[in-house]
């Protein structure tokens, strides 16, 4: 049983392997006749890509003819090329000729009509002169003549005098001089000289009234010449063009090089505007140098105004970045302007030019933020220092004063009593204390004399440095660099600038470089652990162990300042 068990196991086996068989054979043969089929399509596609190769060597034999009448009419156009080139570069040269010319007669007209200016008010000058001699000389005929009459007058009067000696007064009526119609005739006189003056004042004021009237015709007219003349110049311009085939292009140039003009002459006010804003940074630099010398309120107050003046400055410069900016918007030239033009390489020069100019005064201008920011932290640390050195000097008038007491107070003790070794060697401790802190105090005012030093050399490198770069920035303002990093310019505004100066302006704060300063520190410190309200004078009635006792503490105190001096001169360090 089990035998035949296992043969019919065997025969299922097989069976199932002979169905597999046969399902692999049905698989093959469908594949075999899916290859054929893909075997005619390659062999369809084969031949429609040799039928395509071919169409493609016949399009590329006529490519081939093309391309060589395209070298040969580029070769013609190269010469058509040089030649309007050279014709440009003809015109370009008449065009500077012109020009120069042109400045040449400006020049002359300008000084023509100064001179003729000049020719009129000295002519106009001449005939007020003329006529203010001619006026004296009538004052003075009309003067000779009443000073005629009057000596007249005065010999008859001495005449009368002199055959009447019994006379002995005469009225007043008689006296021509006295007389009340001669008095009202003078102040008629000065009432009429007051209106002539007057009139005179006025007539004046008319005249130049009249003048700038004048002025303004003309120059009312000149403009309406100017717009005659553009008129006329617009009529013309149509007839024109159809004359010459070069008249368009040489319209455009005129419109381009009357654009490049504009752009170059607002250029150049930008560039006298930075100038005169660097020699007034340079000017208020200098003068904060100066008035930093001076420990007075007064000077303190004037360096914040120079500071105010310099934010003001910075202000003007940004603003005029800004319309500078907005005028090149304007000016600008589209793609379509620059099509069929043959200066669009020049134009796209100077664009490239006006926009390095531009990013160069955006660095300046941070490059100035930055200086002025530095100039005015070390202004403030300045005051600060100088107002320390203040206090000592006050403190060390008080401390001779008190030195001069003691010695007296102790001439007194020894004339007075005479007393033994061992007072006297007590008594001369003290002065020696008095001269240890004398010393101190001379040497902490020695060293703030160093740090101002230090200060002030730190503010002439600032601005040597900046004095530098303005003239490399003149050497290098007519040729822009065109290989500076194109970093974005951080500007900042006038509040920010304000906090930074208000932080810098308080005691103990964290510089900008985030570390403390040690001299503020020590100074703070030392201000408010030395009390030298203790260097009293001793009274007679006072007893040694008090005097120790005081010594023992300005011992102390002595000695603290010096540890004190000690770890700041590290920190400075």
């Amino acid at each position: 049983m089990e035998i035949a068990e296992e043969g019919q196991q065997n025969h299922f086996q097989q069976q199932e392997r002979l169905q597999q068989q046969q399902h692999q054979i049905a698989d093959l043969e469908s594949n075999l006749e899916r290859a054929a089929l893909y075997g005619k399509q390659l062999l369809e596609q084969l031949h429609l890509k040799t039928v395509e190769c071919d169409d493609l060597l016949e399009h590329r034999t006529q490519l081939n003819v093309e391309l060589e009448d395209l070298r040969q009419r580029h070769h013609v156009a190269e010469r058509h090329a040089q030649l309007a080139s050279a014709r440009e570069r003809d015109a370009l040269m008449e065009i500077d000729m012109l020009r120069s010319t042109a400045e040449e007669n400006d020049r002359l007209r300008d000084e023509k009509r100064i001179l003729e200016q000049r020719l009129r008010v000295v002519t106009l000058e001449r005939e007020r002169r003329l006529q203010s001699n001619n006026e004296l000389e009538d004052e003075l005929r009309i003067a000779r003549t009443q000073l005629a009459i009057v000596q007249a007058e005065v010999k008859d009067y001495e005449q009368r005098e002199s055959l009447k000696p019994n006379f002995s007064s005469v009225e007043d009526s008689t006296d021509p001089v006295s007389s009340p119609s001669a008095q009202w005739d003078a102040q008629l006189a000065e009432v009429l000289l007051d209106d002539v003056r007057q009139d005179k004042v006025v007539m004046e004021s008319e005249l130049a009234y009249y003048k700038n009237s004048i002025q303004e015709k003309n120059l009312e007219i000149t403009e309406l010449k100017g717009e005659v003349d553009s008129l006329k110049a617009a009529q013309i311009d149509p007839n024109r063009r159809g004359n010459s085939i070069f008249a368009e292009v040489e319209d455009r140039r005129i419109e381009v090089e009357a654009r490049l003009a504009k752009m170059i002459a607002r250029l150049r006010g930008a560039e006298e505007v930075k100038r005169r804003l660097r020699s007034q940074l340079a000017h208020c630099f200098a003068s904060m140098k100066i008035l930093a010398r001076h420990t007075s309120q007064a000077d303190q107050h004037y360096v914040a105004i120079l500071e105010k003046e310099v934010m003001r400055l910075r202000n003007e410069v940004f603003a005029c970045s800004a319309r500078f900016s907005t005028k090149s918007k304007d000016e600008t030239f589209t793609e379509k302007d620059l099509q069929g033009n043959p200066l669009a390489g020049l134009l796209l020069s100077e664009r490239a030019c006006t926009a390095a100019l531009k990013k160069r005064l955006e660095e300046l201008i941070v490059q100035e933020d930055q200086r002025t920011e530095e100039i005015i932290r070390l202004g403030s640390q300045l005051r600060k220092s100088q107002a320390f050195a203040e206090k000592l000097n006050k403190e060390h008038g008080i401390l001779q004063l008190r030195l001069q007491e003691k010695k007296i107070a102790e001439a007194n003790l020894d004339t007075d009593s005479g007393s033994s070794n061992d007072t006297g060697s007590k008594e001369n401790s003290e002065p020696n204390v008095y001269r240890e802190v004398l010393r101190e105090v001379i040497e902490e005012n020695q060293r703030i004399h160093a740090s101002e030093l230090q200060i002030k050399k730190c503010v002439d490198q600032v601005i040597g440095y900046k004095a530098i770069s303005s003239s490399d920035v003149r050497l290098n303002d007519g040729l822009p660099d065109q290989s500076e990093a194109t970093q974005p310019s951080t500007i900042k505004t006038k509040d920010q600038c304000r906090k930074k100066t208000a932080l810098s302006d308080k005691e103990n704060v964290p510089s900008a470089t985030g570390e403390c300063k040690p001299v503020d520190i020590c100074i703070t410190d030392r201000l408010k652990k030395v009390d030298f309200s203790q260097d009293t004078t001793n009274d007679d009635g006072k007893s040694e162990s008090t005097n120790e006792k005081s010594r023992g503490r300005q011992v102390a105190v002595l000695k603290k300042t010096k540890a004190q001096q000690n770890s700041g001169e590290c920190g400075m360090q």
